[in-house]
């Protein structure tokens, strides 16, 4: 979802919005406080881990919508994604020049490749679980907390050094 999300960015010109200060610094903060609490919520998981029963009927429709909005905040504050399309979807979006006709199937390729991969992920986490019991799930979600810490102080130290200038 967030590769589309910068995709579509990318293909109406928010490259263009990069250049403006005000909107620079509120993806700066917004994405450091995003990755800070998705940092706190890790930490959380890892001091106090709850119990995952995999055998527990699917989440209400209110929760479902919880859970995704947090999928979609996670990606969209991916600083990998943000780089990657700022510097090359940018570029591939342009190389398609006045022929626009080819990037229907080309989002089309980034919204199935996103969809295989999460669902990809999702079996592994399904079976690493199983697998791995509740020391691995706290391991990831250790290294998932230091992992969204680091990139939280990088987005923050970047944004500081190059809007201050």
């Amino acid at each position: 979802m967030g590769d589309l999300v910068y995709f579509a960015a990318a293909l109406f010109g928010v490259v263009r919005l990069l250049r403006w200060a005000p909107f620079r610094w509120g993806i700066w903060i917004g994405g450091t406080g995003v990755l800070l609490v998705l940092a706190a919520k890790m930490f959380r998981e890892v001091m106090h881990p709850r119990a995952i029963d995999l055998d527990v009927p699917a989440p209400t429709r209110e929760k479902w919508w919880h859970l995704f909005g947090w999928g979609v905040a996670l990606a969209l504050a991916s600083p990998t994604s943000v780089l990657w399309f700022a510097a090359v979807g940018a570029a591939g979006i342009a190389a398609f020049g006045a022929d626009r006709s080819g990037l229907i199937p080309f989002a089309s390729g980034f919204l199935a490749a996103g969809i295989l991969w999460s669902a990809f992920l999702a079996a592994a986490a399904t079976v690493l679980k199983r697998v791995g019991g509740a020391s691995l799930a706290r391991a990831l979600a250790l290294v998932s907390a230091v992992l969204f810490l680091f990139f939280a102080v990088t987005v923050f130290v970047r944004g500081w050094t190059q809007l201050r200038a």
